[in-house]
Formats: C-alpha cells, sequence, structure tokens
C-alpha cells in the first residue's frame, strides 16, 4: 500500500525507479514494493523518502488524504498543478470549502 503511494511520489518528482534506488537499494527491489509484491526494512524506507524530499510525517499525511481521494478527483488535482491551471484549482478549492461549510465535515478540505 505505502510503495504505490510512493510511486505516485517518485512519478510526481519525474524520478525513475533507478534515481530513485541509487545506493538505497535495487530497482527490482523498489519496482516490488511500488507494486505491492514485497516488504521494504524501515532504513531503506526512511532513505527513500528523504530520496524524494519527503519526510515521515508529512508521507503518511499524504497517504491519509490519498486514501480517502477518489483517483479521479486527486488525477484532475495533479494535472490541474501540472498545467499551472490557477483559475480551475480556485474553482474547485472554492467549492470544496462551499462543501464545508455546509457539512462542517473536515475531511473534505
Amino acid at each position: 500500500m505505502y510503495g504505490q503511494y510512493f510511486k505516485r511520489l517518485r512519478n510526481y518528482k519525474k524520478m525513475t525507479l533507478g534515481e530513485a534506488a541509487k545506493d538505497i537499494t535495487s530497482s527490482p527491489a523498489l519496482s516490488r514494493w511500488e507494486n505491492g509484491v514485497d516488504d521494504i526494512r524501515l532504513k531503506k524506507f526512511l532513505a527513500l523518502l528523504d530520496r524524494v524530499d519527503i519526510t515521515p510525517r508529512e508521507f503518511f499525511a499524504y497517504t491519509e488524504v490519498q486514501g480517502n481521494l477518489d483517483n479521479s478527483y486527486y488525477d484532475e488535482l495533479q494535472l490541474l498543478v501540472q498545467q499551472k491551471d490557477g483559475q480551475r484549482l480556485h474553482q474547485i478549492f472554492l467549492r470544496q470549502i462551499s462543501s464545508y461549510h455546509q457539512t462542517k465535515d473536515p475531511d473534505i478540505l
């Protein structure tokens, strides 16, 4: 599960398997972890997080948010960020704020 989230972050940073794994683990071992086939040791996990410039706290917050989002919503946000479409992102932000005020559900944010 965490490997899949790491893979999303690695891809977002446009980092290859080899670049991420270098001097930490092998590319095949990283691939197996990202695809949920195998586990990875804590020391290597922490080194990989450092490689993509994210703290463990940020990573676990990210995984919690990602687990609550439907993938199409996440993919849309990621695409808009990549396209630097601030106007559309602003519209989505306003919609989420409005939904929050209607429901008072902090998970919406």
